[in-house]
């Protein structure tokens, strides 16, 4: 095994390559959890938390490029809960990618108003928190007390927020967010290449109202990426035994394939599997991704 010494070019190089790959935060990612289109919407959009007065509990896992030491990795958990019109979540995030560490906290309040006795919502949505980020010295090998790795690590916890809202009416569903707001309209703060910029999605779910029938959801989605051209995403949902079991298969320009297959337990609890392939020549040397949710609305 060949050690490298790390000395402070070493440092900034690996700390801008990384950080063009991990990105700001769980949305922010240039292939976000797979979590986002389907079972958590809340991840992607902060109108989406609370459309259900009960309480919703999420946490993921996923691990990236398994082929490579030092891969990234996420880990996600978020609750929200309707309190009448208006409702409240929380999201928090732990990711790393060799030696670079990023823990966000973010508050969301959401709120959804009735259009008609049809059941025609819109909903807004504001998230806010913070963002710390830092080189893991434990992983360093070479000059640990080179003095690149305080100065990184020094700095100051930033705030960012998010905007999102949405249009709900019988199966369908419309959803426009803006992420990153603090980079995007402040000229102080240090911009990633791959920062996301929006995300704009709509489905509609086909519910027979049957038991036992097939429910199908296609779903497309629009992500704006700083620096690079904007990501097309294209999928497809499909549940049976009373929606207990489902199938998920979802593409993306970005050259990912995602395959999802999920389990619902007595309608409370829902344990979800996602792999993920890239479809160009470097799916031989990546691994493939892989994605653990589960969901639970204990009440």
């Amino acid at each position: 095994m060949i050690k490298l010494n790390l000395k402070r070019n070493h440092i900034i190089l690996i700390c801008g390559l990384y950080f063009m790959l991990l990105g700001n935060k769980v949305s922010a990612q240039l292939e976000p959890l797979f979590s986002q289109y389907y079972s958590n919407r809340y991840l992607a959009n902060p109108a989406m938390a609370g459309l259900e007065q009960r309480v919703r509990l999420n946490t993921a896992f996923r691990q990236s490029w398994t082929r490579f030491p030092g891969s990234p990795a996420v880990q996600q958990i978020s609750a929200d809960k309707g309190l009448g019109k208006m409702a409240a979540g929380l999201n928090l995030s732990s990711e790393t990618a060799g030696l670079l560490r990023q823990f966000s906290a973010f508050g969301t309040f959401a709120y959804h108003l009735p259009l008609n006795a049809r059941g025609d919502h819109l909903h807004f949505g504001l998230s806010g928190g913070l963002l710390n980020r830092s080189i893991n010295q434990n992983m360093v090998v070479g000059d640990v007390n080179d003095e690149v790795i305080p100065i990184y690590n020094n700095r100051p916890t930033t705030f960012d927020a998010d905007f999102g809202m949405a249009y709900t009416r019988g199966g369908l569903t419309a959803q426009l967010s803006l992420n990153n707001m603090m980079y995007l309209f402040s000229n102080h703060t240090v911009r990633n290449i791959d920062q996301s910029t929006f995300y704009l999605a709509t489905s509609y779910r086909f519910a027979p109202g049957t038991k036992n029938a097939v429910v199908l959801e296609p779903l497309a989605a629009l992500r704006g990426i700083r620096g690079l051209d904007p990501i097309f995403d294209i999928g497809i949902q499909s549940a049976v035994l009373n929606e207990q079991l489902a199938f998920t298969a979802l593409y993306s320009t970005s050259n990912v394939l995602n395959f999802n297959i999920g389990y619902t337990y007595k309608q409370k609890y829902t344990l979800n599997f996602t792999y993920g392939t890239s479809t160009s020549s470097l799916s031989s040397y990546n691994g493939g991704n892989f994605e653990f949710g589960l969901r639970a609305v204990p009440w």
